[in-house]
């Protein structure tokens, strides 16, 4: 495989930058309110705060999904919780144009008390009677549905899967949607997805040119990539997949899409559960996959353990033309984010320095999408805690 190398300059919409934004170089908080702030249940008493209430929402192997075509300036989704810390289902989002947090949709109304179960909870659809899905861990499981996919006015997020949710802690391959601009949730395909490796880690990508949702799944030396395919315009998904592939792509990864390459890039570590390892990046040519390929992983110099302290938990990763960013979460509570060049044909990092930036809470065991990149801010942005603000590092691009 040949790796396009940059050419011309990548050119983004002329907007004019907002004055709330740090200077080219800098990092700085930029949310006027937290996920916090708007939380339903502010006592943590409600029949499904559980043991953590709404801090779950980034706190537990979280990701986000964001939608460029959503609110005034592109929304953040987030939705999270599981395991034995929330079940909560809500939705909260971001707009970059209002720079606001809010709550897009409610908790299931169907939520029974603490310690029991839903009489009327469907365990294969992971959804309650009133046709919500339950909360659940989300890993790299969400991606962004657009509207040139047929998937809504503003978009949509898509849940590829429910890994352990409501109640049980339960994992299934139900996928499901929620059209942001109806607010109402539904089958993301009328069929479950086929995950058999036994094994709740996914990733996934939105290869809109494509109109197709691609979803990684792994465990031990074994790799199967499926997706959803959206091209007949009716919003439902039809499910495809290649191969099992005797691949190991490496822990706390997440994949991305590269358009101006037409291949999906996953970055994870490279080595199952060593954190001193460096991570690798891996391409994906999507007309490979009917067959049994394998993949070419450019490991090197790409995102090494930092002075501070070693990777801990799902990398952030999102691009920005020809350029990707990765977030590292490190312990002790550092923020690092390197720039890795792509379209240089190479995947060295360069790490960039955040002064000022120390956190004294751990994001959680990743953050994945929540890292997302605002083309119109021309900022990588995210959010790392429910009590926390959005933040932004403005690029030199």
């Amino acid at each position: 495989m040949t790796l396009p190398v940059y050419s011309e300059p990548f050119t983004i919409r002329k907007l004019p930058t907002p004055d709330f934004l740090p200077a080219v170089g800098s990092v700085g908080a930029i949310s006027l309110n937290t996920i916090k702030s708007v939380d339903p249940c502010p006592s943590n008493n409600c029949v499904y705060s559980y043991s953590e209430g709404v801090t779950a929402v980034t706190s537990n192997w979280a990701s986000g999904c964001y939608l460029k075509d959503a609110g005034i300036g592109g929304k953040l989704l987030l939705t999270a919780g599981g395991g034995a810390s929330y079940f909560g289902n809500e939705v909260y989002d971001y707009d970059h144009g209002t720079r606001l947090f809010g709550r897009l949709t409610e908790p299931s109304i169907a939520m029974s008390p603490r310690g029991t179960a839903d009489p009327n909870y469907d365990a294969v659809w992971s959804e309650h009677w009133d046709k919500t899905p339950s909360c659940n861990h989300s890993y790299d499981s969400y991606a962004a549905g657009t509207p040139s996919m047929g998937l809504g006015r503003q978009g949509s997020l898509i849940k590829v899967r429910n890994p352990l949710g409501y109640p049980g802690y339960a994992t299934t391959n139900a996928p499901h949607r929620l059209d942001v601009h109806t607010k109402v949730w539904s089958r993301a395909a009328a069929e479950l997805g086929v995950f058999n490796l036994g094994f709740e880690f996914t990733a996934c990508a939105t290869a809109e040119q494509r109109k197709k949702i691609y979803v990684l799944e792994a465990k031990g030396n074994q790799a199967r990539i499926s997706w959803l395919d959206y091209s007949d315009g009716t919003g439902i998904g039809v499910w495809g997949r290649a191969p099992t592939m005797p691949w190991w792509p490496g822990t706390g990864g997440t994949l991305e899409y590269w358009p101006e390459a037409d291949l999906l890039v996953y970055i994870g570590q490279s080595s199952n559960n060593d954190f001193s390892k460096h991570a690798m990046v891996t391409f994906i040519d999507p007309d490979d996959l009917p067959h049994s390929p394998i993949f070419p992983t450019m490991t090197g110099d790409v995102i090494p353990s930092t002075p501070e302290g070693v990777p801990n938990g799902g990398y952030g990763w999102t691009r920005g033309g020809w350029q990707f960013w990765a977030y590292v979460p490190t312990l002790p509570y550092v923020q690092s984010m390197f720039r890795v060049n792509l379209g240089t044909g190479t995947t060295d990092a360069e790490r960039i320095i955040m002064p000022g930036t120390t956190i004294t809470q751990e994001c959680g065991q990743g953050i994945w999408k929540r890292l997302h990149y605002v083309e119109w801010l021309k900022s990588v942005c995210w959010v790392l805690w429910a009590t926390g603000e959005m933040w932004a590092y403005r690029t030199a691009t």
